[in-house]
């Protein structure tokens, strides 16, 4: 008021018409809110605009990031991981096919050309033309790992690839009949039976990882309460289900399994639980993609360095014709009857011609088991027969994880491409 009065009186002091006093006063009264309305308007416009250009830089900078990430695990796949892929398989081939009655006659059921070799064992002609063009693969291996080896960034398959390099060094001097009587120090050489395995894993891992940035808003199937229930459970109850698993005695089956699939042969291991199957696959030679839908079963299955796991459902994956095995171990109960014939299907599409399934579910459940679904046998049989499944063989079995359930357990053959 002060402030006024004072203007005011300098006003009348100047000789100037009272009622411009007024009409100034009353232009600054009505048009000074106005102006500082407009002033913060423009300044929420001015941060709007900020914050699109923020929003657009950091787009633009994780697209970059991201191509770049692409690109890096493209490098990665092409110039290392693929090749040394091919190069095991040839290898393995042209191993299966080479001292056939040198292994028919090893007291050891895994013949060490190595061992045979310091032993001073001599390989026939045709077997000798094998020998060395597998060496000669070995030297391609040997360089492709000392050259790209910046592509490994794990340092057990580091490790298990620098035993596998001294193997294919020793077998060479053991060759050129350089090692002969020095039989007993040959266990630090031998081929690292897991590194099949432990490079299959680490593509599946890293194509999952490029699709992943490439596709980040790609959604699994929607599950029913049933599904969600079933998981709720086994992510409760992970480390106990793991530790009643883990070392199950599954010796029978995996044997009947392995002996009517090829050497080296790649597996998918759905459901695999506390990840004991798999963990066997790898360490006899086979190459194996582990499908988990528990989230804390699936960390727990990755404790073993080798491995590779999908936290994915059956439903949620769609592989044509990639398998030439496939382990459904206690699943099926687990599947809603509504979807029985689509996992039926899944399965049997994942399937080369001639690729062998080992499934397994349970045929009793107790009263309070809720997440336990039973399926007729008949309806079952129908599904295989219309998948082009042909049942090897058809047992009942008694759990082994807690001796009270009953499973129906089949090897199935698939006899047409789909």
């Amino acid at each position: 008021m002060n402030l006024i009065n004072g203007l005011f009186n300098k006003f009348q002091e100047s000789g100037l018409e009272i009622d411009w006093f007024y009409y100034a006063f009353i232009l600054l009264v009505t048009i000074g809110p106005i102006l500082g309305i407009a002033s913060f308007a423009l300044s929420i416009l001015r941060l709007k605009n900020d914050t699109k250009v923020i929003d657009f830089n950091e787009k633009t900078l994780k697209e970059s990031q991201d191509k770049l990430s692409i690109s890096e695990i493209d490098k990665m796949l092409t110039t290392f991981y693929f090749p040394l892929r091919y190069y095991l398989i040839q290898s393995k081939m042209l191993y299966d096919t080479f001292a056939l009655k040198e292994k028919s006659e090893a007291s050891n059921p895994r013949f060490s050309a190595l061992r045979f070799l310091c032993d001073g064992g001599e390989f026939s002609r045709s077997d000798q033309e094998i020998f060395d063009q597998i060496l000669a693969i070995g030297e391609k291996q040997n360089s492709l790992i000392e050259r790209k080896n910046w592509a490994i960034q794990d340092n057990t398959l580091s490790e298990l690839l620098s035993l596998y390099s001294a193997h294919l060094r020793t077998l060479k001097l053991a060759n050129n009949r350089l090692l002969i009587g020095r039989t007993s120090s040959l266990d630090a050489y031998k081929f690292p039976i897991s590194l099949p395995g432990a490079i299959e894993s680490k593509i599946f891992e890293l194509t999952d990882k490029r699709e992943s940035i490439s596709s980040p808003n790609k959604t699994s199937k929607k599950k029913s309460n049933t599904e969600k229930n079933t998981l709720s459970f086994y992510n409760k109850n992970a480390t106990e289900y793991y530790n009643r698993t883990i070392d199950a005695d599954m010796k029978s089956e995996h044997s009947r399994f392995i002996d009517l699939i090829k050497p080296g042969a790649l597996i998918c291991d759905i459901g695999s639980g506390s990840g004991r199957d798999t963990k066997y696959f790898i360490e006899n030679g086979f190459r194996v993609l582990s499908i988990e839908p528990s989230q804390e079963l699936a960390k727990l299955a990755s404790n073993y360095e080798f491995s590779y796991v999908q936290n994915k459902s059956l439903l949620d994956i769609d592989y044509r014709n990639r398998f030439d095995a496939i382990w459904c171990s206690a699943v099926l109960q687990h599947i809603e009857k509504k979807n029985l014939a689509e996992s039926i299907t899944r399965i049997s599409r994942m399937l080369r011609l001639n690729g062998i399934i080992y499934l397994s579910y349970r045929s009793t459940r107790s009263s309070l088991e809720k997440n336990v679904t039973l399926h007729s046998n008949d309806d079952i049989l129908t599904l295989f027969s219309s998948n082009s499944l042909k049942v090897l063989e058809h047992d009942i079995k008694t759990s082994t994880k807690d001796g009270k359930h009953q499973f129906n357990v089949f090897l199935l053959k698939k006899c047409i491409e789909q």
